[in-house]
């Protein structure tokens, strides 16, 4: 039932997916589609359903927590890896003042001006 509130009412602040459902309605009302949502109260008895509605419960749990930097980091290793391998085939004159991909080091104007 919370979804149907949800997608019942526009408001900046939604949740991304929600504002992506509701551009995708207003699209294809625009388009002569009429679409209809019809709530079921519950799943209660039906097994099957029970476990879809458990594990649905289980992964929305996630949608507003922090991700760890360990997760993070381990997701983009790969990544970041591949980018210097590449980087390190390049041979010009940015990769011998920058032979790493990290972060450039941003200093303070006062810093620059005082010297």
């Amino acid at each position: 039932m919370s979804a149907l509130e949800t997608l019942s009412h526009y408001d900046i602040q939604m949740h991304p997916v929600a504002l992506k459902i509701l551009s995708i309605l207003h699209f294809l009302r625009k388009e002569g589609f009429s679409i209809i949502f019809c709530w079921v109260p519950s799943h209660v008895g039906i097994s099957g359903n029970e476990i879809a509605d458990s594990i649905a419960k289980f992964a929305s749990t996630f949608l507003s927590q922090d991700i760890p930097y360990s997760d993070v980091n381990k997701s983009c290793f790969p990544s970041h890896t591949t980018w210097q391998n590449n980087w390190d085939l390049q041979m010009n004159k940015l990769h011998f003042v920058k032979p790493f991909i990290d972060m450039w080091l941003v200093l303070p104007i006062e810093r620059w001006m005082s010297n």
